[in-house]
């Protein structure tokens, strides 16, 4: 709401006049106002104006009067009578005398004037610069004043946070204290544990032991029982008609083996066959045949097959087949096995070459067989083979690839007589690195 009553100026008249000047020149009548209007230069002038009124009123006597001197004279001589007459002057000599002193008292009023102002002046330029500096140092409070009250927020803050800290610290011990507790009680588990784990395993190793003389036991008892209860055959036994031997060789030189046979009876009924595993000593040890993941499979619809170990070496390993039921004479069955031996061919790259042999105790002609031989890539080297024992009629020894995309070897001979098979069989398969 707007104030419609006029307003006053200080300065009066020559205020209304200053307004209407410029606000520069106005700016400056102003201060110049001011400087009049103050207490010391009042003095200076009024000190000057009354000095100025003393001499001209001085010199106003000294026109109609004599001179200082005959003042001074005259003065001593007053009331003294000269050739009986009393002297008198128009203006008496103390008057004059007066008007001196009086001029002379200015004159030191007006010095004192001056003086007084150059003070003030001084003063006021301190009392100016005084203001400043406080004016200054109320801003620099403030300032400071502000910053202790952000600094006082902050410390609430970080009391507040201090608490809020010392309040998680305080749980995170009280939970130290639990998980120490349940620490202390679980390591008193843990010790029963361990005395539980090592009964238990004195108890399995006392029942491994139990279990390997069982299955030694069960293997003596095996080939006892093979050997006595079925007779020796009299005339031709059994015939392999095919052999196909499949080696896969992974990059670190573990191999899947599998071995696929056609198997016919002879004169006589055939019970069973033996078939034998054997490896380097360098090649990983396997306790029983299911560490080599050894399976049988029948492969002639109608009949089923089933195997009882007769050695169990961790390098060498046999099995007695059971064809169930018997082969009758002139019969055939086919049968497969397959393993997985760690290492199993291990050399080929410690020494860069294996040799594979084999060797089948038939009564009759082997039709067909067979080994393949392939290498996983990445090996970093590649194969190559060649026979190496004995040379089978009709040989092929070829270069080939596997169903799994692996490169390799194959070989194989047809129509193998049962004298050639007094011989091993031999492959030497060499590894050369790229």
């Amino acid at each position: 709401m707007s104030d419609s009553r006029p307003q006053h100026n200080p300065h009066g008249e020559l205020g209304q006049a200053l307004d209407k000047l410029p606000d520069e020149e106005a700016g400056i009548f102003r201060n110049l106002a001011d400087v009049f209007r103050r207490p010391e230069t009042v003095n200076v002038f009024a000190t000057a104006a009354v000095f100025v009124a003393i001499l001209f009123a001085a010199t106003e006597v000294v026109d109609k009067s004599k001179t200082v001197g005959e003042w001074v004279r005259d003065f001593l001589a007053a009331g003294f009578v000269r050739d009986g007459k009393t002297l008198t002057n128009e203006i008496h000599p103390w008057i004059a005398i007066f008007f001196v002193a009086l001029t002379g008292l200015q004159f030191v009023l007006l010095c004192s004037a001056i003086a007084n102002f150059l003070v003030a002046r001084s003063l006021r330029k301190e009392r100016d610069l005084f203001s400043r500096e406080k004016r200054r140092l109320d801003l620099e409070s403030a300032e400071i004043k502000a910053d202790r009250d952000r600094a006082t927020g902050a410390v609430t803050q970080l009391e507040a946070t201090r608490s809020s800290l010392l309040d998680q610290i305080d749980g995170v011990s009280k939970k130290l204290e639990e998980t120490a507790a349940d620490r202390e009680r679980a390591a008193g588990s843990l010790e029963q544990l361990k005395a539980e784990q090592s009964r238990l395993q004195a108890a399995f190793a006392a029942r491994e032991t139990q279990l390997r003389q069982v299955v030694n036991t069960t293997i003596k008892s095996t080939s006892k029982i093979r050997n006595r209860l079925f007779p020796a055959m009299i005339g031709a036994g059994k015939i392999y008609e095919e052999a196909h031997v499949t080696y896969h060789i992974w990059k670190n030189f573990d191999a899947d083996v599998r071995k696929r046979y056609i198997v016919r009876a002879g004169a006589e009924p055939l019970h069973f066959c033996q078939l034998g595993m054997d490896c380097s000593e360098d090649a990983g040890a396997a306790e029983m045949f299911t560490d080599i993941n050894f399976r049988l499979t029948n492969k002639t619809a109608g009949f089923d097959v089933d195997y009882l170990p007769t050695r169990n070496e961790p390098h060498s390993k046999s099995a007695c087949v059971f064809f169930l039921p018997r082969i009758e004479p002139g019969e055939a069955r086919e049968i497969e096995i397959s393993y997985q031996w760690k290492g199993l061919l291990v050399n080929l790259y410690r020494n860069g070459q294996e040799e594979f042999s084999d060797r089948l105790k038939s009564a009759g002609m082997v039709k067909l067989y067979c080994q393949e031989v392939y290498l996983e890539p990445g090996t970093g080297g590649t194969i190559k083979c060649e026979e190496t024992g004995l040379r089978l009629p009709g040989m092929e020894l070829e270069e080939a690839e596997s169903y799994r995309g692996w490169p390799g070897w194959k070989y194989s001979a047809r129509d193998i007589s049962a004298d050639l098979l007094e011989s091993e069989i031999e492959l030497t398969c060499r590894w050369q690195k790229s």
